[in-house]
């Protein structure tokens, strides 16, 4: 048993979120595992009043000075960066003797960033044994030159240790920590988890690993190339759980993509299955046919969300590293519109060289495959991607700008374009107008299977509640039927 107490701080812009920070859940699990009190300060804090960032960093701070940790960890993402620096600043400005460290993908590759700007670690790609061995090197049992995975500084020279072995078997794993977050607020009926459809649904990662390189992402960087999944038994275990003690309807499979192996999606099915819930997760256009889409939905399968991105070969090809085609995208949506299953393409535009006639393709695909949900974005360089390097983004990226730069949106966004087209925010804009032309035509189908979702499930009360609220679903339904 340890005496070191430790707190994790979710940055306030997750506060909002109806999607939990599993990272960190299962980072708390494992401490706790062996012996470790810790807890984890996130939007329970505000304990049912409204949110503000200027309230959210007074309570954090408060709950900082109760809890008097030894040890605090952040999470951080792109956008979280300057959130996370200044309230590091302001713990150390009270509290100088607490040692802070920083993980999550954006520390794991920008590690210089975060601490020059007062960070003690960055604890860098799987956290769990990692911030154990930091925690023991703390109490004195360890020297910090034997411990993996951080990177420090030593009379002031920055230190990057070796990189940790990935975890071999994650079966082994304890579940996330639901019990340290605010699960009533993430488990409310909501359509932003399996996105569009009202549902009590949650995250769970059933795998670890992408043995793909696509240039705009940097899972595999952090979570390895080889596919590490769990069994039957252990999935079984924590969705009965999510179902029994916190009334989950529905799963949101996390995994970087979930249909890689075959194995593994019939694991799923049998586990959905027999515990009759629904669900839904990332797949790749080219890694499902019909029996599989069929053995999903007999199983409570609801959507699957697509990474189709273009509608161009060449781009797929020579600049995305996709591995895909766009027969196979057309190919993919073909089987699901057969089979009645749900489907999200996630699709982008402003990659390096892409021609303007290259998203026109990409939008007329968009109109082809006849998705029920298209996202659209703009290319935008992450650190630890090769589009990050392509686009020179180190050279371009203060601290102060992180919270800046979007998908969608932003002052940022024709910095980072290397495209052969100007004004991407008004190409967006204008491909958007046009797919929005096209789903209203769908909106009658939509209505049916939220429709069908309210018959088969229970709390109906909350349902008919949720659909009032969200109103203009029933509000386009009656003008497509000119009732209105």
């Amino acid at each position: 048993m340890g005496n070191t107490k430790v707190s994790f701080i979710l940055p306030p812009a997750r506060w909002s979120d109806y999607r939990y920070s599993l990272g960190v859940m299962y980072i708390s699990s494992f401490l706790t595992q062996y012996g470790y009190d810790n807890a984890i300060i996130d939007s329970a804090c505000l304990r049912g009043d409204g949110y503000s960032f200027e309230r959210a960093i007074k309570i954090i701070l408060e709950e900082v000075e109760s809890q008097h940790p030894d040890i605090i960890g952040f999470t951080c993402c792109l956008n979280e960066v300057n959130q996370c620096v200044s309230l590091n600043k302001e713990i150390k400005k009270s509290w100088p003797e607490i040692t802070t460290c920083i993980g999550g993908p954006q520390p794991t590759f920008t590690s210089r960033l975060f601490l020059e700007e007062g960070f003690d670690f960055v604890i860098k790609g799987e956290g769990e044994e990692t911030m154990l061995d930091l925690i023991q090197c703390l109490e004195g049992a360890r020297n910090y030159d034997t411990v993996h995975g951080i990177s420090w500084k030593r009379d002031k020279q920055i230190v990057h240790n070796a990189q940790r072995p990935l975890i071999k078997d994650i079966n082994i794993l304890p579940y996330p920590a639901f019990e340290k977050v605010n699960m009533s607020k993430h488990t409310q009926l909501h359509n932003w988890v399996i996105r569009g459809l009202p549902l009590r649904a949650v995250l769970i990662v059933s795998s670890r690993g992408c043995p793909y390189s696509c240039i705009y992402c940097g899972c595999n960087s952090i979570m390895g190339k080889k596919l590490r999944c769990r069994n039957y038994a252990n999935l079984y275990s924590e969705i009965q759980l999510l179902r029994d003690n916190y009334g989950v309807e529905a799963i949101w499979f996390a995994d970087d993509i979930l249909t890689i192996s075959r194995e593994h999606i019939r694991t799923i099915c049998r586990v959905t299955k027999d515990l009759s819930v629904y669900w839904g997760c990332q797949a790749r256009v080219d890694s499902i046919d019909e029996e599989v889409v069929r053995e999903m939905k007999s199983s409570g399968c609801l959507q699957l969300d697509f990474g189709v991105e273009s509608g161009s070969d060449r781009i797929l090809k020579e600049i995305i590293n996709k591995k895909t085609t766009v027969a196979q995208a057309k190919k993919a949506f073909q089987i699901c519109s057969k089979l009645g299953m749900r489907t999200l393409a996630n699709l982008m535009i402003g990659l390096p060289t892409e021609t303007r006639e290259e998203m026109n393709e990409t939008i007329k695909l968009a109109r082809e495959i006849k998705a029920d949900i298209y996202v659209l974005s703009i290319a935008t360089p992450l650190p630890g991607t090769p589009l990050w390097d392509m686009v020179n983004a180190d050279d371009i990226i203060p601290v102060s700008a992180y919270d800046k730069i979007s998908y969608f949106s932003g002052s940022l966004i024709e910095r980072y374009n290397k495209s052969k087209v100007v004004g991407l925010e008004k190409v967006r804009m204008e491909f958007l107008r046009h797919l929005n032309r096209y789903t209203r035509r769908k909106k009658i189908r939509f209505f049916l299977s939220r429709l069908r979702l309210f018959w088969r499930l229970k709390n109906k009360r909350d349902r008919l509640l949720f659909e009032l609220k969200n109103n203009h679903y029933v509000f386009n339904l009656l003008k497509l039927l000119k009732l209105y």
